[in-house]
């Protein structure tokens, strides 16, 4: 993260464009600088090279699958907060509760996941010691993804 700034900083995950170019969309909307990863190995590349609020997360991940994310994440001296988002669900219980602390099954309302980032990036800025002004997203409707 850029020293002295106050926009919570958020990287993306998602391996599915469509999926991925629509959090962007609704994250930057939503105030918050993004970035993107198609794979876990970038990701990880990215996590290691700024620091990030936080982390969407999708498990499926190519090269390096979201599980592995996670566990790599145990070796970080600063982590980011991390959402995972999914389709399937069955094995989440067995993520852990230190380093995700979320878990949002596709297809999510886009209200609740929002509400969700606003609230984990914010509070994860804020522990940084940054101020951050309160923020208003914009609901569904506010979003053309054409």
């Amino acid at each position: 993260m850029r020293p002295g700034s106050n926009t919570p900083r958020i990287l993306v995950a998602e391996d599915d464009p469509g999926i991925a170019r629509f959090l962007e969309l609704v994250v930057t909307r939503g105030g918050f600088a993004v970035d993107s990863a198609t794979d876990g190995a970038d990701a990880l590349r990215l996590l290691s090279e700024q620091e990030y609020d936080l982390l969407l997360l999708d498990l499926t991940l190519p090269r390096v699958n979201g599980w592995e994310v996670v566990a790599a994440l145990r070796g970080f001296k600063r982590r980011p907060a991390v959402i995972v988002i999914t389709a399937n669900t069955r094995y989440v219980h067995e993520l852990d509760p230190e380093l995700v602390t979320s878990i949002v099954r596709k297809p999510f309302d886009l209200n609740m996941l929002m509400s969700l980032v606003t609230e984990t990036a914010t509070a994860m800025a804020r522990n940084r010691g940054v101020h951050v002004p309160a923020r208003n997203h914009r609901g569904p409707d506010e979003i053309d993804v054409c």
